[in-house]
């Protein structure tokens, strides 16, 4: 055969061939495009963010996890329900419709509640969900937790906690700096809660500036365990992860080890006291008021749950350690995160809303005058401007713990203002901005919406913080601080539970809202009378949340506390008499204190 038409045939066939690639390449293409503008078509109909195949909407999810309650905030406003697809066909439903809500809650609350799905992901934490179905579990925290005896106890040591941060605050105004007050709340609030629940003071809170923050290892631990629980809900990978011993998961085992070890080793020792004292039952408020006096026996929770326990002869029992210490973490991270998210939330909306400030700084002298204080200094003992260090600090502790012994869990009812700006900051920064339930059955709720079962690993999620900024449910206003919108005439105006759902039906509803409400108010009519704070960064940043089971602020809050003037703090409830003549003078002269407008106003 002749070379010339071999080689011309086969480069004929050659290109044929190529021909022929390049056609199946382009239909393919095409196919591809097709596809892909079908899919999005169909996705314009969609009720949340957009999702691919396979992977769902995890892509965006992982996008927008730093300021995810924001991210999803902006769907909320096209859809009160939205779906947000995961892989394997999952779906999570997420709705800011009161009815749904009020539905979700009240109407039918046996079919979505914290079920397998749930405790399967924080099962670390909190323990199985047959351990939370118990019996102790439903009868014995429940009526133990929600006793008056319990939000009282917290208040009280929250009141002397707080004392502390405000002589703290004194020596930072007079220093003319700054400090994280998210730091100094989280401390005490971990201080209290740590004397009711384990009997122990952690004592987070240096006595006196300036000396290095103690590092509690445990209240660590804690924390980056829930954040990495957490994360658990959008991480569709997790298992794989733990299986395979991948950050995070790979941190969560050590840190739990750390948590155990505190609580198992506070368990013994407990066990040896309630023996000791085996027979003797005490009411908590009874019991710390008789420690405090010097009565060895141990007035926190773990010896009463021991002291139950020892009477029904399980006390040797390995599973009542294990029941304890679920039972220990389930409380310290729902008052301790909610009271001190709460707090730090309350300091922040009152540093840019100077007129809410102001009239809460009001309330509390009225509310002083009420009480009928005395106080106990006279000018002459003040006469010198020149206060030294210790003096001055001296003066300014025994001043603030005067007025905190003017308040008590009855009177707190005279202040409805503090009340509403506390709902108000409930409601834009709610302790838990998202709240998931597993789906028992298929269900269709008044809204419409058709939801399908857990069985397939689909979750509903309650979004409090979505709707608290929701113009459909609060008004116009809705993305404002307004503490007037819960007063009446005056008076206090509660919201629905289906709007205001803050606090949501659950096991430790009851017991968490008092002793959040109880402890807040405490502290924030201290910190309030003594102190207003000025933000350290530029007011138009807004600070950035942490993804965690709370709202708690990224990088902490920087605050310039201010102390009020010294003649104001000493002689407000002291009104000058005036002498008999022709004019209204002052009978004995009107001693000041001179006080220099702080650099940053001035410049």
């Amino acid at each position: 055969m002749d070379p010339f038409k071999f080689h011309t045939m086969m480069n004929t066939a050659y290109q044929s061939i190529i021909s022929s690639y390049i056609m199946q390449l382009g239909c393919v293409i095409v196919l591809l495009v097709l596809c892909v503008c079908f899919y999005r078509l169909k996705q314009k109909a969609r009720l949340g963010p957009r999702y691919w195949p396979f992977l769902g909407s995890v892509w965006d999810i992982s996008a927008h996890y730093c300021h995810l309650h924001d991210w999803l905030l902006g769907f909320f406003r096209f859809a009160k329900t939205i779906h947000v697809r995961m892989p394997w066909g999952r779906v999570y439903y997420c709705t800011v419709d009161p009815v749904n809500v009020q539905y979700l809650l009240q109407t039918n609350s046996v079919n979505f509640r914290k079920g397998k799905g749930f405790f399967k992901r924080m099962e670390v934490l909190l323990g199985q969900k047959e351990l939370h179905d118990s019996w102790i579990m439903r009868n014995w925290v429940t009526s133990e937790f929600c006793k008056p005896s319990v939000c009282d106890l917290t208040a009280a040591v929250m009141k002397k906690k707080t004392c502390t941060i405000a002589r703290l605050l004194a020596e930072v105004a007079r220093k003319g700096t700054t400090v994280d007050i998210q730091d100094l709340i989280q401390r005490a609030t971990l201080d209290a809660i740590g004397k009711v629940a384990f009997g122990v003071d952690f004592e987070s809170l240096p006595c006196a500036l300036p000396k290095p923050w103690p590092h509690i290892a445990f209240a660590s631990s804690l924390d980056l365990a829930t954040t990495i629980a957490v994360k658990r809900f959008s991480d569709p990978f997790w298992e794989l992860k733990r299986y395979c011993n991948m950050f995070p998961e790979r941190v969560l085992p050590e840190q739990m080890q750390v948590v155990d070890g505190f609580i198992f080793s506070l368990i013994a020792d407990r066990k040896a006291e309630v023996k000791h004292h085996h027979g003797q039952v005490y009411d908590l408020a009874q019991a710390y008021l008789a420690h405090a006096e010097g009565t060895p026996y141990g007035n926190d929770l773990i010896s009463k749950f021991l002291n139950l326990t020892m009477r029904e002869e399980h006390a040797d029992n390995p599973q009542t350690d294990e029941l304890l210490r679920h039972i220990l973490i389930n409380f310290v991270i729902a008052s301790r995160d909610a009271i001190g998210v709460t707090l730090t939330w309350l300091v922040y909306e009152l540093s840019m809303h100077s007129d809410a400030s102001h009239r809460l700084y009001l309330e509390l002298r009225d509310y002083e005058s009420r009480r009928q204080f005395e106080c106990q200094y006279s000018e002459e003992q003040y006469s010198d401007v020149e206060l030294q260090d210790e003096d001055y600090v001296r003066m300014m502790d025994t001043r603030i713990r005067e007025f905190a012994a003017l308040i008590t869990s009855e009177s707190l009812d005279e202040l409805p203002f503090l009340h509403a700006c506390l709902d108000e900051t409930l409601r834009l920064h709610p302790a838990v901005p998202l709240d998931p339930r597993d789906i028992e059955e298929d269900d269709t709720l008044p809204a419409g919406e058709v939801f399908i079962s857990s069985k397939k690993g689909n979750v509903v999620f309650i979004a409090p913080y979505s709707m608290a900024r929701m113009t459909s449910i609060w008004g116009p206003d809705a993305a404002q601080f307004n503490p007037d919108r819960w007063l009446q005439s005056g008076k206090l105006e509660p919201a629905s539970d289906s709007r205001f759902v803050t606090f949501q039906a659950g096991l430790y509803t009851g017991a968490v809202k008092d002793l959040t409400y109880q402890s807040c108010k405490v502290a924030a009519a201290i910190l309030v009378r003594f102190f207003e704070f000025i933000r350290a960064c530029p007011l138009n940043r807004h600070p950035q949340y942490r993804m965690t089971s709370t709202l708690v602020i990224e990088s902490g809050l920087q605050m310039y506390p201010r102390l009020k003037t010294i003649s104001e703090l000493l002689f407000s409830s002291n009104i000058p008499e005036y002498r008999m003549t022709s004019t209204l003078v002052i009978e004995s002269g009107l001693q000041m204190y001179p006080r220099l407008k702080d650099i940053i106003l001035l410049f």
